[in-house]
């Protein structure tokens, strides 16, 4: 249970909102006070009265932790100088989101993530190292199996964007160059690290329903035991 509001003063206290806290608990009314960044209290402010720098009234809205995105196309947005504050997630209630799916992303990592620091973005987010990218800048738009020297560049590339920061790796295997690799390239690609969380995005291929599924599945299904699906 979170402490009662003490006389120091709150940064900001959310009052009379429906709190839907994700717990599983039923919705009920409550204030919120946050300190450096911090939820303090939640409760019934009225019986302590704490003063705040700024009152939000959230009276007939519902108040809940910020959603979790796992797929999305944001990194131009987060990376450009206009639009970096994501504003059409925060709008939806969107504050972390996860992007560079579907195999592609910049290269490399480090770099992008370096901007986002130096410029700030409006909400939490994660990079994959993207498998399409990776495969490119290696052997570019061939169709051809990699050689071993080539397999490892690959690894080594997976490894440095882990190492420079990134969530884990992504794979669209519906797209090119993503869709020529087989599946020991697709396992083996990020198997160097055991951080590595893998996003494999799911298509339709051809004209049985759920061909893509199973096919993606197919790719995934020796996972190393670090790996993990986040779609």
């Amino acid at each position: 249970m979170l402490q009662q509001p003490t006389e120091q003063r709150l940064d900001l206290l959310i009052t009379g909102g429906e709190l839907i806290d994700g717990s599983g608990a039923p919705p009920r009314v409550a204030d919120i006070g946050i300190r450096d960044d911090r939820i303090i209290f939640v409760g019934d402010s009225s019986k302590t009265k704490p003063a705040a720098v700024r009152v939000i009234d959230a009276h007939g809205l519902i108040v809940a932790p910020g959603f979790i995105d796992p797929h999305t196309h944001t990194f131009d947005d987060l990376s450009s100088p206009q639009r970096h504050g994501n504003i059409a997630y925060l709008m939806q209630g969107v504050t972390t989101v996860i992007t560079g799916n579907d195999g592609t992303s910049p290269l490399p990592i480090g770099s992008a993530l370096q901007k986002w620091d130096q410029q700030g973005i409006g909400t939490n987010a994660a990079l994959l190292v993207g498998m399409c990218s990776v495969r490119r800048q290696v052997m570019g738009m061939s169709d051809a199996a990699p050689s071993p020297a080539q397999l490892e560049q690959m690894k080594q590339l997976v490894a440095q964007g882990m190492n420079e920061g990134a969530f884990g790796m992504s794979a669209g295997l519906f797209y090119a160059p993503c869709s020529f690799a087989a599946t020991e390239e697709v396992i083996e690609q990020g198997a160097r690290d055991r951080r590595n969380c893998r996003s494999v995005s799911l298509q339709r291929i051809g004209h049985e329903p759920g061909s893509g599924a199973r096919a993606a599945l197919g790719r995934s299904r020796r996972p190393r035991p670090d790996a993990q699906a986040l779609r």
